[in-house]
């Protein structure tokens, strides 16, 4: 048989926050308690089902509103009453009772229960009143008709010199302040003719505010600039040098500097330079690893098996 229970809903009434904000997806929590406001559960005396137990939980949707079906506490072999929490700061955990009455029983009635206000509810109203009377502009919100100057007294009709008319002083010098194209709305340019026009003139990559001698000076120069904008560049360096494919190995010879390059649609390249003395004595071979005697090479391959190399990220071994 199925429980009996009846609906909890603040349908019509949205929640919202203490700062007036609308909750959505806030949870509300809701558990069975006994009179002594400890978890509990109890025996449907029509029933004689089993209730309680696990913590009944509710989800505000996007209108802020929820429903919840919860058992009627007057439905049981003894008295109990739901502990209710909204999971949002500023609500104060309280109980309530859910009769086994026919209908839904509204958010609001539910948070009431029939319970007395308490003195300290009371007085925290009576204070919450006066300091709202006693502000002088308790909604900012609002434009004050002091603020409005004029503006307050305009006639919006229609005769000559009202907004409606089209003829209002300010309305008109708006009119100025924009173009006037067919077809189009308000202009998106906000700077006058004089500027479109000089901002015209200004040839197309231009460096502003720099001198010949500055602009020969590579040190003022910041950013990066493709190969291939550079006339010959690519073709030089190609001529001026050796191609490696993926995975080669060059040797270098002796010398001052070693330049790399890459092709503009390469995108990113690693490339690994390694140096040092010659070596003069026997070498062996095992996989990456290459030592002076068999014996330290057999210590770097368990070395490298314990973990003790470290580990590389993004190398799967």
């Amino acid at each position: 048989m199925a429980l009996v229970t009846r609906t909890l809903t603040n349908a019509g009434a949205p929640l919202y926050s203490p700062d007036g904000d609308l909750l959505v997806g806030v949870k509300i929590h809701f558990q069975l308690m006994d009179t002594g406001g400890r978890p509990s559960d109890a025996w449907d005396a029509t029933t004689r089902q089993r209730v309680g137990g696990d913590v009944i939980v509710a989800t505000t949707d996007a209108a802020g509103v929820f429903s919840v079906p919860l058992w009627p506490n007057t439905r049981g072999n003894r008295a109990t009453k739901y502990k209710c929490r909204v999971q949002f700061d500023g609500f104060r955990e309280f109980s309530g009772i859910v009769e086994d009455v026919p209908g839904v029983l509204l958010w609001v009635d539910f948070m009431l229960g029939g319970a007395v206000m308490a003195a300290q509810d009371m007085s925290a109203i009576a204070a919450a009143i006066a300091s709202h009377v006693a502000t002088a502009d308790p909604h900012t919100q609002y434009a004050k008709e002091a603020d409005l100057g004029t503006a307050a007294l305009l006639n919006v009709g229609t005769t000559t010199g009202t907004v409606a008319a089209g003829d209002d002083a300010r309305l008109l010098a708006v009119a100025d302040k924009v173009d006037k194209i067919a077809g189009k709305g308000l202009s998106t340019e906000d700077y006058s003719t004089a500027e479109k026009s000089k901002l015209a003139g200004i040839a197309t990559g231009a460096t502003a505010n720099a001198t010949d001698a500055q602009l020969r000076d590579r040190t003022t120069h910041t950013g990066a600039q493709a190969i291939s904008t550079v006339t010959g560049l690519q073709g030089a360096l190609d001529a001026d040098g050796t191609r490696l494919p993926k995975g080669a190995l060059a040797v270098f010879s002796d010398g001052e500097a070693v330049v790399l390059t890459t092709p503009e649609d390469a995108g990113p390249t690693l490339v690994a330079i390694v140096g040092g003395e010659p070596a003069q004595q026997p070498l062996y071979f095992s996989g990456p690893f290459v030592m002076d005697s068999p014996e330290r090479l057999a210590q770097a391959e368990r070395d490298f098996v314990s973990g003790k190399m470290g580990r590389l990220d993004g190398v799967p071994f």
